[in-house]
């Protein structure tokens, strides 16, 4: 891959205004609390509920963090190197995580 796709999305992102780079940034969180918050509603009104129901409204929050830590093991398994690392040449918005 020459990572041409990675370089048009950073390149279109660092264009952009900076009031949208940042509601972008604090919406990545905001998305995430009201994921959190949501999960916590439908438990509350499930717990009155069936235990279908319950087990229901507890599928979407265990097979979010299961997803995540399926994705923590294969990161820790490949090691591969990210694209702002590996590309020579890219200027990234935000500092290149570790």
């Amino acid at each position: 891959m020459d990572g041409g796709l990675y370089r048009d999305v950073v390149e279109f992102a660092a264009r952009t205004p900076e009031w949208l780079r940042g509601l972008a940034e604090a919406g990545t969180d905001g998305v995430l609390v009201l994921f959190a918050v949501l999960s916590l509603w439908v438990w509350w009104r499930a717990r009155r509920e069936s235990a279908g129901a319950m087990a229901l409204a507890l599928l979407g929050p265990v097979g979010t963090v299961a997803a995540y830590l399926v994705s923590e093991v294969v990161k820790l398994t490949l090691r591969e190197d990210r694209p702002c690392r590996a590309l020579r040449g890219v200027t990234t918005i935000v500092p290149c995580p570790p």
